[in-house]
């Protein structure tokens, strides 16, 4: 598994996934930087929804697995009581596919634009599964799906939401 400083959410790029990326030696890691720094700000908390502080205060660590270094999650209480439950997550959506709809998605605390939180911790991306799919916005979209916390996701993503759909 990659360490986060390695991680750089590459899915509008085509790729599909996560891959690794070289930043130089001792590069601060953005994702460790307060909610609005540089004048950028997650996507803002609306309603019952779930804020990007609760999801992003889960911490990683290393751990062996057959072999292998692993970056896993240390969930809170508050994130390990959500897991299996219906929530509404507001954030900037992360195209998968070249379409219109998304099936699939990533939905970011911070716009794709924002050029101070391209690198991303995977505590701030949620993997969106939507059988009907999402039609693709740039701005700020309120989705409703069911939550799972991932201890080892493959991609090294933290979190997924599956029977997704947008909240008008």
């Amino acid at each position: 598994m990659m360490k986060r400083r390695d991680v750089l959410v590459g899915a509008a790029a085509g790729l599909g996934g996560l891959v690794a990326a070289s930043p130089a030696a001792g590069q601060e890691i953005l994702a460790d930087l307060p909610l609005d720094q540089h004048g950028w700000s997650a996507a803002p908390q609306v309603g019952d929804s779930i804020g990007w502080e609760v999801l992003g205060a889960t911490q990683e660590s290393e751990a062996q697995v057959n072999g292998q270094l692993w970056i896993v999650p240390r969930f809170t209480r508050t994130v390990r009581a959500l897991h299996g439950r219906r929530v509404r997550i507001n954030g900037y959506m992360m195209e998968w596919e070249a379409t219109p709809r998304q099936s699939r998605f990533l939905l970011l605390a911070y716009p794709t634009t924002c050029p101070f939180h391209m690198m991303v911790g995977p505590a701030f991306c949620v993997d969106v599964r939507s059988p009907g799919g999402v039609l693709y916005q740039e701005r700020p979209v309120l989705v409703e799906g069911i939550l799972s916390l991932l201890d080892q996701d493959a991609e090294g993503l933290f979190y997924r939401l599956t029977e997704a759909r947008e909240v008008s």
